[in-house]
């Protein structure tokens, strides 16, 4: 966003959109390569915390920046690896879901819920990466109205859902 007319930034750095996610894994040095061979990210910076673990990285998958950080356990920043859950998921719309659910497993990723055609109007699929997070991996196929994703859910819970999903993850 464009700064205040007496040059003062504006109150969303340029290029950034509001919700910035921020990942706190084991390894972000690892991380960031993974990112690059199963996303095709981008490394924008890294910076080091005086004991060498990395407490700031920034990395850019298509139009948006991911942060990322070492654990730092004396702040209560633990990641999945050292929680054993995962909190949350990460969506990727793409233009092809299949080829980047393809290329994420290839990289190294656990597939969580196999690539198909999900009931609200996306192709869908969910990969784990090494260091415990989950990725939404999309490509909208269809629109659809709110009343139609209702409808479509309640199909789909009532003949057994998320039966594809692996156990555990």
């Amino acid at each position: 966003m464009a700064g205040a007319p007496d040059g003062r930034p504006g109150p969303v750095p340029e290029g950034f959109h509001t919700a910035t996610p921020a990942l706190v894994v084991s390894d972000s040095r690892g991380a960031v390569e993974f990112y690059e061979r199963a996303f095709g990210a981008e490394r924008i910076n890294m910076f080091e915390a005086p004991d060498g673990r990395v407490a700031h990285a920034q990395i850019r998958i298509g139009d948006s920046f991911v942060f990322l950080s070492d654990e730092f356990k004396e702040m209560n920043m633990r990641s999945p690896a050292s929680t054993g859950a995962v909190s949350s998921s990460l969506c990727l719309y793409v233009g092809d879901a299949d080829a980047l659910f393809a290329r994420a497993v290839g990289a190294g990723a656990a597939p969580v819920v196999p690539m198909g055609d999900a009931f609200w109007g996306d192709r869908h699929g969910v990969v784990l990466d090494p260091f415990g997070h989950a990725w939404s991996i999309l490509t909208r196929k269809r629109s659809m109205a709110d009343d139609e994703i209702k409808r479509a859910a309640a199909e789909f819970y009532a003949s057994g859902g998320c039966a594809g999903a692996r156990e555990g993850a």
